[in-house]
């Protein structure tokens, strides 16, 4: 029947505007006393809006004219909730898309590569630049501007591929990905993931980039890497770090004589001559990398996963230096804690990459977690503790079937709220299309008008002594002195039939300012209940938004008198004839307003809510879980802690403790 209904509704649209175009120019209007379907009555809502529509003709047919409190309440409030909607829309929804944009781009990066590089361009052209930078860089000064460049000297195999290809972004370890460190490198102010093109996600620091190529870093091939070697970076890793190596070289020096001054012997550290400081010996850099490696957790608590995942298996089982489980995870939380090794032995960039990801995760909680027995002694037990961080648990809420459709049902009352200002928008341009406008100009009292036309008949009067024809003036002048008949009181009594000019330009202006408002606040306020991760969140700040299309109703409400109030309820309602079609008692916008409500509504917002979990809530929660627990299927810090991996290091290094 509803969709009968909605035929007939577009047939009669059809033959109404048929009507339309036949009707003369003087055609009246507002001719309802032959029971015209076609005419509407325009809603009297308890707003402001309504306020500024009523009370200026009114005024002007009780008193001729704008001049009384009344007009100038009306107008006054137009003025502070347009002000007020705007600042609060304006303000709010660009904060909360900057907020959307930004904390998704924190981790993931603009998915289509040199998107980046052509915005750079396009700020460039308006800056006044003619053209991007050309050429290539060398070394870290320039890193951020243009491509690296290559030099001779790169080698193409890694020394040791057990492990060292684990720590290469996109190398074997990483699911089967092609691309070298020079095409992986990112620049000091990138997100802390990035996609590869195999669909893989790292959120390591590029400076693991500077812990693989022993080969490049020791370009005279003597064991030895020496400071001149950095100065000299033959194989320009600085471009592609983003940091000198020079500062690299000197930072690991200085994480190596700690740990051999803290250490006594206690852990797994490659024994080497005290006095030698001028370079960095083969078995010391490997120590150094896999302090690297483990520096990319975040979290002392984390030790414990990584007992659990069996990284320190290796160290455990040298019978020469007898640690067991404790002394494993002293050593790790000896790394990871505040003023601990990692922050003296890592590089700027890789520190600031490390800070960076403690703040995206959030806030930790702990919990016991799995025992572990050491493979070597099974009298050696540890129960670890499990870290959980607040932002990685807040998008797995997100995700979860609950949330989503509860996320459903307030989009769904989101839009419903939408939905009623769009109606009440297409009605009053419905209403100021049709309605009949008047030229008169309502900011003149009857007694300024009588004074104006004394002072013009005076002027006509000394043109005509000069000869002057003044016929043309008498017409309007006679307008001027026509007497203004005042309206009967009763309100009920009084029909509104036309609009002045300058109050329809008004209306026009106000309708295509909330037009702006509905469309610009529905996107925001969708993009801000989108970003909710908690239901009592999600629900107050639907409220919030809402609020902000209510401001009208609110200072109706609370500011404007009670007599002022009762004589908007007296008035008679505008009538107009609509644009829509009508069928019986059945007005097409509302047809259309209610296919849209049980249909439209619904289905939109479940598109809204799938697609945002797939868009965003679960890359997000996949970036998160990679560089906040350094797992997930898609993580590529998943191989850098294979116990396989890490019992190959720990068996090099015993070689040489």
């Amino acid at each position: 029947s509803e969709f009968l209904l909605g035929v007939n509704m577009l047939s009669a649209k059809r033959r109404r505007r048929a009507r339309w175009g036949r009707k003369h120019e003087r055609t009246p209007l507002l001719s309802v006393e032959d029971g015209d379907a076609s005419f509407k009555v325009l809603p009297k809502d308890a707003s402001v809006f309504t306020l500024v529509l009523l009370m200026p003709p009114l005024e002007r047919k009780i008193r001729g004219h704008w001049c009384s409190w009344s007009v100038a309440l009306a107008f006054a409030l137009l003025l502070i909730t347009a002000v007020l909607q705007m600042v609060l829309t304006v303000m709010a929804g660009g904060y909360i898309l900057q907020l959307q944009a930004s904390s998704q781009s924190l981790l993931l990066p603009d998915s289509e590569p040199g998107a980046g590089s052509r915005a750079l361009g396009a700020l460039e052209k308006i800056g006044g630049r003619d053209s991007a930078p050309t050429g290539c860089c060398l070394g870290a000064d320039c890193a951020d501007d243009l491509p690296c460049c290559n030099r001779p000297g790169k080698s193409e195999t890694p020394a040791n591929p057990g492990f060292l290809e684990l720590l290469k972004p996109g190398g074997s370890g990483a699911k089967g990905g092609k691309e070298g460190p020079k095409k992986t490198a990112k620049y000091r102010t990138a997100p802390i993931c990035s996609k590869s093109e195999n669909g893989g996600i790292s959120c390591a620091p590029t400076a693991l980039v500077m812990a693989d190529p022993w080969k490049e870093l020791d370009a005279d091939g003597d064991g030895n890497w020496t400071v001149d070697e950095a100065k000299a970076d033959a194989t320009n890793l600085a471009c592609v770090v983003g940091v000198s190596v020079e500062d690299v070289f000197r930072i690991a020096l200085r994480g190596i004589l700690r740990a051999q001054t803290v250490s006594n012997g206690k852990v797994l550290l490659p024994v080497a001559d005290r006095g030698q400081t001028a370079g960095i010996t083969r078995p010391h850099f490997e120590w150094w990398r896999g302090v690297m490696t483990i520096c990319s957790a975040t979290d002392p608590a984390q030790c414990g996963d990584l007992i659990d995942r069996g990284v320190f298996d290796g160290m455990l089982g040298n019978s020469s230096r007898r640690l067991d489980l404790d002394g494993a995870l002293r050593y790790c939380q000896g790394l990871l804690s505040s003023g601990g090794l990692c922050e003296a032995a890592l590089p700027s960039n890789a520190l600031v990459h490390r800070k960076r990801s403690a703040d995206a995760c959030g806030a930790a909680s702990y919990a016991p977690g799995l025992r572990h027995v050491n493979p070597f002694n099974d009298q050696d037990i540890l129960t670890t503790n499990a870290v959980v961080f607040d932002t990685p648990k807040a998008f797995e809420t997100m995700h979860s079937t609950n949330f989503r459709c509860f996320l459903f049902l307030v989009l769904v009352l989101w839009f419903s709220s939408l939905t009623k200002e769009v109606k009440d928008i297409i009605q009053l341009w419905d209403f100021l299309l049709s309605f009949p406008v008047e030229h008169a100009m309502p900011f003149i009292t009857p007694e300024q008008k009588l004074a104006i036309a004394g002072v013009c008949r005076r002027v006509c009067q000394r043109l005509r002594a000069r000869g002057v024809s003044c016929d043309s003036l008498e017409s309007r002048i006679s307008k001027l002195e026509t007497p203004f008949e005042a309206q009967p009181v009763k309100l009920s009594e009084l029909q509104i039939t036309a609009l002045d000019r300058p109050h329809h330009i008004i209306c026009v202006i106000v309708a295509f300012l909330r037009t702006l408002f509905v469309i610009y606040l529905g996107w925001a306020g969708s993009v801000f209940i989108l970003s909710n991760s908690t239901c009592m969140d999600l629900l107050l700040n639907a409220l919030a938004i809402v609020f902000v299309f209510e401001l009208d109703e609110f200072l109706w409400e609370y500011i404007v008198t009670g007599d002022i109030k009762e004589q908007v309820a007296e008035m008679n309602s505008l009538k107009f004839r609509s644009r829509f079609a009508v069928s019986g008692d059945v007005h097409e916008l509302d047809v259309l307003m209610f296919l849209w409500g049980i249909v439209g509504i619904p289905g939109i917002s479940l598109l809204i809510m799938a697609y945002h979990d797939y868009q965003r809530t679960w890359p997000m929660l996949e970036a998160l879980t990679c560089a906040c627990y350094l797992q997930g299927d898609r993580c590529m810090a998943t191989t850098f802690f294979e116990k396989a991996s890490w019992d190959q290091h720990w068996s090099y290094l015993a070689g040489f403790s």
